[in-house]
């Protein structure tokens, strides 16, 4: 009796563990599934994004030149009114522009398969800081060498181009700072970028890395910059986040692998 006991039990477990292995696996096959099907679905979107947008550009430089003409002859005859209405559609055009080109940069950041060419981080952040406009009260400090690190150039000019920005277009103090900063970790470097800024409110948080989230309207703000460095970050394994507090400033973190 006892020996049925015991035999009864070996087969209880031997089909609960294949039962156990066969939902395994189907748990696996339906997981692939549905990763194949989210890459090609987020594939099929990155292109339609870059093919809707380039065909966009096109029509869009035929308005700019138009305008610019219409503009040039009417010069002699047009009024105060004319004009302000031209220039005023100028803007929009160069904004939609920008818009443009920051969905393009954010469709295409997945599109090249990752580069790992050595990039000097400070001949880099000397490179965009002659290239951007830095008002005369902004003091930009460097506290620690930065690394070199490897990865694709152009990704990573997007990357702290677009943080340096950030921090010096938000700056509204007298004297403003930013300050760049990398600590080195076990396995990544963790950079920050602090400023001495407006600050952004804690309910943006969350919001302030998606498409086309912008805190407050500006002619030249497209919401698209720090949805592009969640991105390049994401596709480098890192993570990003900040801290602020208003009228205090803003700090970027955000990790690379070493």
């Amino acid at each position: 009796m006892e020996t049925l006991q015991t035999i009864a039990g070996l087969a209880a477990t031997q089909l609960k563990n294949a039962m156990s292995l066969q939902l395994r696996k189907e748990m696996e096959k339906q997981k692939e599934i549905i990763l194949k099907d989210l890459t090609k679905s987020n594939q099929e979107l990155n292109d339609f994004a870059h093919v809707v947008s380039h065909d966009l550009k096109s029509p869009l430089r035929s308005m700019n030149a138009l305008v610019s003409w219409l503009k040039e002859d009417c010069a002699d005859f047009s009024n105060d009114d004319i004009n302000a209405n031209l220039d005023s559609l100028l803007k929009k055009i160069d904004r939609m522009d920008l818009l443009i080109n920051g969905i393009l940069s954010y469709a295409s950041i997945d599109r090249v398969k990752k580069k790992s060419q050595p990039i000097d981080l400070n001949e880099l952040v000397r490179d965009i800081l002659d290239t951007i406009h830095t008002p005369q009260n902004i003091e930009i400090q460097i506290k620690t060498k930065l690394p070199i690190v490897k990865g694709d150039s152009f990704k990573m000019i997007q990357l702290f181009q677009n943080l340096l920005s950030n921090a010096i277009k938000y700056s509204d103090k007298e004297k403003g700072v930013v300050i760049i900063n990398c600590i080195s970790e076990k396995n990544y470097w963790q950079f920050s970028i602090r400023d001495n800024g407006m600050g952004i409110s804690e309910k943006y948080f969350d919001k302030i890395f998606q498409v086309f989230q912008v805190l407050e309207k500006s002619e030249d703000s497209t919401g698209v910059g720090l949805s592009i460095v969640q991105k390049i970050i994401a596709f480098y394994n890192g993570k990003i986040w900040l801290e602020s507090k208003l009228e205090k400033g803003t700090t970027f973190f955000f990790t690379l692998p070493k």
